[in-house]
């Protein structure tokens, strides 16, 4: 009987990681997946060895709990023995996954990377690690292929797993309704995105509140709209919001939800790179601590830190960060976009390239047969 172990630390890895499981099961009904995961992962086969929970606390504070990581990685190895798992595919989590993927090797395992540690913005050292101990890796970007391979990595570019997750998107109208914003279909809508994290919204809301004040103050159909994650409390940021500044709280927004904004002023991270898969024209910020700030400077090897910059190899989308990150800078850049329609537009082309560079639907089906093919 084939068997395959999966690990996931984080929550969009045990995603990930449940949607492959579902199609190798569709493959192979035969097939017997165990896992280092969560919920998502067992419901969609997986026998669950140790829940993600834990195996997240590990991995985020390893460096206090140097016991705690060590025993979960040896378990993990032991458990592959014990049943006789021929494959270990590793999802992110690279703190963690990297360590497996040593012992695997030495045990004999055949070790399979998912989407793989950021080695092109910092730590590319890890190539030679990779190379040592991965027998191939499965990339969700184009540029991470000839990077790999040109240190002798095995690898493929198997799509990006967002193409599938964003590739039905409602009506206009319809996502309005339901976000209690009918009332402003005539309005330019444009989201303030600060990211899903108290201390990034803290940082960077009240920047985006000016920012929205000064461009209000010379476009008059605009409605600002601002999405939050669920562990944001709703009550503590309408507090922070002028009265007569045309705001939005979004609570728990859809997946298709910023289709129908205009422009954005959007946290780097993945929600760039969502946006640019909805046809979202942005700008892309970031201020963090000044001490974080000098580190990157000295590790972080990319020219820009939007993954959409980053895809389509040129800045597409301007990037204000740290000092940079201020509400006139936001304001003047903004309104470039919003009073000449020649930028949008031309943004929207070069969002639209690196759209169709992330591949087409079926990212998690080809993983699971690349797994089913390495088994052959």
């Amino acid at each position: 009987m084939r068997k395959i172990f999966f690990v996931a630390g984080e929550v969009s890895g045990d995603q990930h990681a449940s949607e492959v499981i579902r199609e190798l099961k569709t493959l192979d009904p035969t097939l017997e997946v165990h896992a280092y995961g969560g919920s998502l992962m067992e419901e969609a086969g997986a026998r669950i060895h140790f829940p993600l929970p834990d195996l997240a606390s590990v991995g985020f504070d390893w460096i206090w709990k140097v016991f705690q990581f060590w025993r979960v990685g040896v378990e993990l190895i032991e458990i592959c023995k014990r049943e006789k798992i021929d494959t270990l595919v590793l999802v992110d989590f690279p703190g963690f996954n990297l360590r497996v993927a040593t012992a695997a090797k030495k045990a004999g395992i055949r070790v399979i990377y998912y989407i793989i540690p950021q080695v092109w913005a910092w730590r590319a050292g890890r190539l030679n690690r990779m190379k040592r101990d991965l027998d191939a890796a499965l990339v969700i970007f184009p540029f991470e292929k000839p990077l790999l391979e040109g240190h002798g990595i095995s690898t493929e570019f198997v799509g990006h797993p967002l193409v599938d997750k964003l590739g039905l998107i409602r009506d206009r109208e319809t996502i309005l309704q339901d976000h209690g914003l009918s009332d402003y279909t005539s309005k330019k809508l444009i989201g303030l995105l600060p990211g899903s994290r108290r201390r990034e919204v803290d940082r960077l809301l009240p920047v985006l509140l000016e920012a929205a004040k000064g461009i209000h103050s010379r476009i008059d159909d605009v409605h600002f709209v601002l999405p939050l994650a669920s562990s944001i409390s709703k009550q503590a940021i309408e507090t922070e919001i002028e009265s007569n500044l045309p705001v939005s709280i979004v609570q728990n927004p859809s997946s298709d939800f910023r289709s129908v904004l205009h422009f954005s002023i959007t946290k780097s991270g993945t929600s760039t790179l969502e946006n640019a898969m909805m046809g979202v024209p942005q700008i892309i910020i970031y201020k963090g601590r000044a001490i974080d700030a000098w580190f990157a400077r000295r590790l972080v090897k990319v020219q820009w830190l939007g993954l959409v910059n980053l895809i389509a190899n040129k800045e597409i989308c301007p990037e204000f960060l740290q000092e940079d990150c201020t509400a006139e800078n936001i304001v003047e850049a903004t309104l470039q976009f919003l009073e000449h329609a020649e930028n949008r537009n031309e943004m929207l082309k070069e969002i639209e390239r690196v759209r169709l560079s992330l591949g087409e639907p079926g990212a998690s089906k080809r993983v699971a047969q690349h797994l089913i093919g390495f088994r052959d």
